[in-house]
């Protein structure tokens, strides 16, 4: 069975929700039959490579409100986040652009390496406060998992993979995409948004179930 993935690495649902994923994937009795798939997806697309603004600024002028309820909305996230072992410190993230981390991740799925590769921005994102857009940054994130430091940094310095994420994007707006992440199953079913460790698991065991007819 297939699962596609569209996720974006400055949306924290996505990690929290991808957490769950694997929970839930865990307790699955097929899980050596599942065939994972990371798919780009980006929020904001027109995003500088650093913003100015902290994340809550952000976030406030994208819901219209205070930077205080910004804020209060970013800490509930962060509670919910500790919920399944993630630290988020949204105080010292660094909002940036996800194109080249999404480039460097269809670059991972070349050698195998996406899934881990993905983990690791997100770490780099929302717990340790690195800037993901710098290709110096991202190709010691590869490093870490076992890519070519070099190589990777050839990537980046190109625009290799940029179509392979473009071409996920289009088919987000093809399939009509609504949250992220967006969870399909080969091709068929979907869940997506703040999804529990329970709904994971039942979408799972029916896509599984359905790809046996």
């Amino acid at each position: 069975m297939k699962v596609e993935i569209w996720l974006d690495y400055i949306c924290p649902y996505s990690y929290m929700v991808k957490r769950r994923f694997e929970t839930a994937l865990d307790s699955f009795e097929h899980k050596n039959e599942v065939e994972i798939v990371i798919r780009s997806f980006e929020l904001r697309p027109d995003a500088k490579l650093k913003e100015e603004k902290s994340q809550h600024e952000i976030l406030a002028k994208e819901m219209g409100t205070s930077v205080e309820k910004a804020k209060a909305s970013n800490l509930k996230l962060a509670e919910a986040a500790k919920k399944v072992d993630l630290d988020y410190n949204f105080e010292t993230m660094i909002p940036a652009n996800t194109h080249d981390a999404h480039r460097l991740t269809h670059y991972a799925a070349s050698k195998g390496k996406s899934f881990l590769l993905c983990e690791r921005i997100f770490k780099a994102y929302f717990t340790d406060s690195l800037l993901i857009s710098d290709h110096e940054t991202l190709a010691s994130l590869a490093e870490e998992v076992g890519l070519d430091k070099s190589e990777a940094l050839k990537v980046l310095d190109s625009n290799q993979y940029s179509d392979a994420v473009k071409e996920d994007i289009k088919k987000s707006e093809e399939i009509e995409l609504d949250f992220v992440p967006f969870f399909l199953f080969d091709g068929k079913s979907h869940i997506s948004g703040d999804q529990p460790v329970s709904a994971l698991k039942d979408a799972i065991e029916k896509a599984y179930e359905a790809s046996l007819h």
